[in-house]
């Protein structure tokens, strides 16, 4: 039967087994050669473009975006594959960050779905969907595809793919249960990307991933580039909405008059590896390549247009509704750093974590920084216990309240702000998803 529409499109992507919504129980349920069963059932469409493989903890969406959005300011037609969404699953494989038509989308999973009777096994949901990107950037023509790992890299349904640079993002604990409990195996599990004469660059690495890092890159025989060795100093500095960022590079071939609508410091660091990444791939272009500042002047365009949904995302002015998709300690800490330096501590946090994080120690990096935090539910796609989580909260935060209802929680806020505090939602890309959907179809200011 024929798919008629988008969302019966992805209704049929998101029937088969999705680790999104259930992790599995062991990391060897990743297995690359079913994805290369899949392209080699396709006739390889990957091989139809050149490709950017971008791996990490943190970050990784965000340098992704960078690098697709330099290259097309470059001129090249570039496919950007990334995940989660925040509000469509098209957000996932987009030219460069722009819209892909409906129809195309369409066409695709048509044919997918008219094969899928014929493959030997039953795939994933990020399977297909890394089989969608890869079929949708052939039939587009992209001259370059930046590829996002799913989770880890060695196993990761993407790792099938031979790039022509490796980008290695921020490392830190995460998904303890398949990638490890120590920062050394998760290093070890992201590294998986790099592969025999295939240039790498990563950002700042903390001691113990710089050095698996380096024992990666001398095991495969290709050469690793850490931004400290390139860069002396990232500058940032903040004027809502946008932010201006300055890359002082060790050859003093610098990057200046940046701005960017992606703000903190750890956007500056991701664009900085953006840069220095496309910097590369563009001097190593065949002769004649651009000339340095024409490179420089892409490298602004680029950063300039490049956005992500989610990541200290600005909804509104009045007050300022900011969204962001932080979800671990550490990022939280980053984000509320960021909203601090900008608002003081007059900050009002709608807080939605599903299952399976460190609730304490999110509880621990919020307290004393946030005047008030509204716990909520964050959707319906992964489990939640919103009760479970304001009682950890409260404990170390008294000032801190349960609205179930994402709606009620954004009244509420509303009501605190008195339309002059700052609105912070966080906690995970499903909390963002639920209000970012409510202002977007009613305006906030005039929720009943």
């Amino acid at each position: 039967m024929k798919i008629k529409t988008i969302k019966e499109g992805f209704d049929f992507i998101e029937s088969f087994t999705n680790f999104e919504k259930r992790q599995p129980g062991s990391i060897r349920e990743y297995r690359p050669e079913r994805m290369s069963y899949l392209l080699d059932y396709f006739n390889f469409p990957e091989k139809s473009f050149r490709k950017v493989h971008v791996a990490g903890s943190k970050g990784k969406g965000s340098t992704a975006v960078f690098i697709s959005s330099i290259l097309s300011s470059a001129g090249y037609k570039t496919g950007l594959y990334t995940s989660p969404h925040v509000s469509s699953y098209k957000e996932r494989i987009s030219l460069a960050g722009s819209m892909i038509d409906d129809l195309i989308f369409l066409d695709f999973i048509n044919r997918i779905s008219l094969n899928i009777k014929n493959f030997i096994f039953r795939p994933t949901t990020f399977e297909l969907l890394t089989l969608l990107s890869f079929l949708i950037f052939q039939s587009l023509k992209c001259d370059w595809a930046v590829i996002e790992t799913g989770i880890g890299g060695r196993l990761d349904a993407t790792n099938v793919i031979e790039p022509d640079i490796c980008v290695l993002c921020p490392v830190e604990i995460e998904h303890r249960n398949l990638l490890g409990d120590s920062l050394e195996s998760i290093a070890s599990e992201k590294a998986g990307i790099i592969k025999k004469n295939i240039p790498v660059f990563s950002s700042r690495q903390t001691g113990i991933v710089k050095s698996t890092f380096l024992d990666k890159a001398e095991k495969a025989g290709t050469e690793i580039y850490f931004i400290e060795d390139i860069v002396d100093v990232i500058k940032t500095k903040i004027s809502l909405p946008v932010m201006k960022i300055k890359i002082l590079k060790k050859d003093k071939n610098n990057f200046s008059r940046i701005s960017t609508s992606m703000i903190g410091q750890h956007q500056g660091e991701n664009a900085g590896l953006a840069a220095v990444v496309c910097e590369y791939i563009l001097n190593s272009i065949p002769p004649p390549s651009p000339a340095a500042g024409a490179i420089k002047r892409y490298i602004r365009l680029g950063i300039k247009k490049a956005f992500l949904p989610g990541r200290l995302e600005i909804l509104q002015t009045k007050p300022y509704i900011i969204l962001d998709a932080a979800h671990t300690p550490s990022s939280i800490n980053r984000i509320i750093g960021v909203m601090k330096s900008l608002f003081s501590d007059n900050i009002i946090l709608i807080l939605g974590i599903i299952q399976g994080k460190e609730i304490e120690k999110i509880s621990e990096v919020l307290s004393g920084n946030v005047q008030r935090i509204i716990v909520s539910t964050p959707g319906k796609f992964k489990k939640s216990n919103p009760m479970d989580v304001y009682k950890i909260v409260r404990k170390m935060h008294p000032l801190t309240e349960l609205e179930l209802l994402p709606r009620d929680a954004l009244k509420r806020a509303l009501s605190c702000s008195n339309g002059k505090k700052p609105i912070l939602v966080a906690g995970s890309f499903y909390m963002i998803s639920e209000i970012r959907s409510l202002i977007k179809n009613t305006p906030a200011v005039s929720l009943p």
